[in-house]
């Protein structure tokens, strides 16, 4: 099946056409982004076998969409604004379109645009697509193919398995599907189903795959990574998926995604800091930092508990990189809240805070709460919560001025027409080196001199 989309839909497309014969969507939600490196891109290679496209620095409010070969993005704020513009204009794509429905919603949104749809399928049949694509095209029946099922009754993770994606240093690893936290403005559980665990001697399989394809990074990344192995026999987590994928030859970084802060024990961080391979860049969602606010959302912990948490980690690794996310206007928050909040997350010292304003989800619950906050306001507090943030990273990076530190290189670039490699180190930062040399995919030492050598 993949053979035959690669010679149906790529190798006969005109270079220069830019309408493409196939236009796969998936409407995702913005908790799924786990770094710089798309996850949907990911998806895509996994599905087809291709080059994912490297989606960077998109607007974390927007339902991500893959358009068309994965050369062109359209973002859209809302999934009904996408499919009327596709219903739009469906017949100058000139061939198959594909609705990947998410939830009930998107179904439904399906029925009302089916004129324009040929196939949908669940969320969790991706790796159905091309052997539906291969049908569709046998049969040329003009009626729509499905392949749906309720994703919250399931029990079963899609197995998509990767060997090159498209960076070449780091790759992204999906371990776990799901969500059972049901906060109040999140629509995720909904979306993705309950906690679906991937089985561990398939990750490290695909672990062996990329290191033997001279990969040296891997992130392990999740919906709720904190919930690996809940749905096993009890007797697996997360902590015992790090250490099997801490004894794999080649691989030598693991980065983990975000975690929920109930899982920063003693015994966690202290085993987790004996693993030299582990990056002390650690994201913990916060959310907000006012207990109230905290309470209506839903969230499972206290400020206070928090920062337990983050002192633990401090405990066990030297100058960890924390990061985190904030929402701001959340309905009901009030100036002091506001306050309260702004006064935790200073107290905190942050690496990186990503500030989102509140939006509203329809299904959640929050989205029919009161004391709903004006745009105006919301977009106030936001700018004073980034300000924060951007004082934070900076004091942060400063304090690694005049240090030693490894870089895993990943590519060259050019800084005020100077020729420079840049990489990562294991907190994260991005780094320049000024150098001639190609050593992508090697780890380095380098001594910061000064602040221009760290890139923002």
């Amino acid at each position: 099946a993949i053979s035959y989309i690669a010679d149906v839909y790529w190798k006969k497309i005109p270079a220069e056409k830019n309408l493409m014969k196939l236009a796969l969507f998936l409407g995702f939600f913005p908790q799924i982004m786990e770094g710089p490196i798309s996850t949907y891109g990911q998806t895509a290679e996994a599905i087809f076998r291709c080059d994912p496209l490297r989606l960077e620095n998109l607007s974390s409010g927007a339902v991500r969409i893959l358009w068309g070969l994965f050369k062109k993005i359209v973002i859209a704020d809302r999934l009904y604004t996408l499919v009327q513009a596709v219903f739009d204009n469906h017949e100058n794509f000139g061939g198959v379109i594909v609705f990947i429905a998410a939830t009930a919603y998107t179904a439904q949104l399906y029925m009302e645009f089916s004129g324009c749809i040929d196939i949908v399928i669940g969320n969790n049949h991706k790796k159905d697509l091309p052997e539906l694509l291969k049908q569709y095209e046998m049969e040329k029946s003009g009626h729509t193919e499905y392949a749906m099922e309720d994703i919250n009754r399931t029990k079963e993770y899609e197995e998509l398995h990767l060997t090159k994606p498209g960076d070449h240093t780091r790759a992204y690893i999906k371990v776990q599907d799901g969500c059972n936290q049901f906060c109040t403005y999140c629509i995720i559980p909904y979306a993705r189903g309950r906690v679906r665990s991937r089985q561990t001697k398939d990750v490290l399989e695909e672990v062996r795959d990329l290191a033997g394809n001279g990969y040296k990074e891997v992130v392990l990344t999740g919906i709720h990574l904190s919930s690996y192995g809940i749905d096993f026999d009890g007797q697996r987590h997360l902590l015992d998926l790090i250490k099997e994928v801490h004894k794999v030859e080649g691989i030598e970084r693991i980065r983990l995604g975000s975690l929920e802060p109930g899982i920063i024990t003693e015994e966690f961080a202290k085993e987790l800091s004996e693993m030299p391979k582990v990056c002390p860049h650690f994201h913990l969602s916060l959310q907000s930092g006012c207990d109230a606010t905290l309470k209506r959302m839903n969230r499972k912990y206290t400020s206070g508990e928090y920062y337990d948490r983050c002192q633990i980690l401090r405990k066990y690794f030297d100058h960890p990189a924390l990061t985190t996310d904030v929402i701001v206007g959340f309905p009901g928050e009030t100036e002091e809240e506001f306050e309260a909040s702004y006064a935790f997350v200073d107290r905190v010292d942050f690496y990186e805070t990503h500030i989102f304003k509140y939006s509203k989800r329809e299904g959640t619950k929050a989205a029919v709460m009161d004391g709903q906050i004006d745009e105006k306001i919301k977009g106030e507090r936001s700018a004073r919560m980034i300000a924060l943030g951007e004082r934070k990273k900076k004091a942060y990076e400063d304090s690694f001025i005049g240090k030693e530190v490894e870089v895993l290189f990943e590519e060259r670039a050019q800084i005020e027409g100077k020729a420079v490699m840049t990489g990562h180190t294991k907190e994260y930062m991005k780094i320049a080196l000024e150098t001639e040399k190609n050593i992508s995919n090697c780890i380095v030492k380098v001594r910061i001199e000064n602040h221009s050598q760290i890139i923002r």
